[in-house]
């Protein structure tokens, strides 16, 4: 056990909340976007690059209807929307009440680009509030820093979980025969996530960007790979936010890394 472990032991610290601050990022032909960076110390710098928006808009365009799940401070969910443009939408889902606030900063943002619409909800099999984890006192991202040591404690918050299908097909209805795209970054319940999605999955076919998580086992893995193959799609490895379409994967390919992601287009 490390001493900064033991010490979490003795006396877990409080919650410590960071806000968003505006910064400004270039994205070429679509001007000067306003964004909210996460002021938490080990925040990544958010990036917003013409490139990526560009990237993204090979499979959103401008009126679309994307799915964000796990959207976080709204990184992931900014050049989906600007793909989508003000005349489609994307709805960003983020459980963390300490990130969300950030997420809805970015969502209120760049209007006249993008149509955001964030909700405070962790994607589930049915209405109810369940117990997520997290590995630091600021809750910044869950799943992963947990399993790092079995010593360090468990930072709990309750969330409140739906049905997203059944939500966006009660509120979004009349936006889902556009849905071109879902992301999900889930710390490993992608599969059980992408299920509750299924009947829109048949219906619409989207692209789907999915995590492979650090700790998933082999098992998990060939499982993720065998949804996306039965159900007629083609499995790619992402090859990052400016270059997303990697190479073509095989099932014996789900162990080739510990964390990754898939892209996976409809045949």
């Amino acid at each position: 056990m490390k001493l900064k472990e033991l010490w979490y032991f003795i006396r877990k610290p409080a919650p410590r909340i960071f806000a968003g601050r505006m910064e400004s990022r270039d994205v070429g032909a679509f001007g000067v976007a306003t964004v909210a960076q996460w002021t938490h110390p080990r925040a990544e710098s958010l990036r917003l690059t013409e490139r990526m928006i560009t990237e993204m808009q090979q499979f959103v365009r401008a009126g679309d209807f994307a799915i964000d799940i796990g959207a976080h401070c709204g990184d992931s969910t900014l050049p989906i929307a600007f793909a989508a443009s003000s005349s489609g939408e994307v709805i960003a889902l983020e459980p963390n009440r300490f990130i969300f606030p950030v997420l809805a900063q970015n969502a209120s943002l760049n209007r006249t680009h993008t149509n955001i619409t964030p909700y405070a909800l962790a994607a589930l099999d049915k209405r109810r509030e369940v117990e997520f984890e997290y590995g630091d006192p600021d809750f910044m991202n869950g799943g992963e820093s947990v399993a790092a040591s079995r010593f360090r404690p468990k930072f709990k918050q309750r969330v409140q979980g739906e049905n997203i299908g059944e939500l966006l097909t009660q509120l979004h209805g009349d936006r889902l025969s556009k849905l071109t795209f879902i992301k999900t970054d889930v710390e490993g319940h992608d599969l059980a996530v992408l299920k509750t999605l299924q009947p829109l999955i048949e219906l619409h076919r989207p692209v789907v960007k999915s995590e492979v998580f650090t700790h998933l086992s082999d098992e998990g893995r060939r499982a993720l790979y065998a949804y996306f193959s039965d159900l007629g799609y083609r499995v790619h490895l992402y090859g990052g936010d400016e270059s997303m379409l990697g190479r073509q994967l095989a099932a014996s390919d789900m162990a080739h890394a510990r964390r990754f992601d898939l892209l996976c287009l409809p045949v």
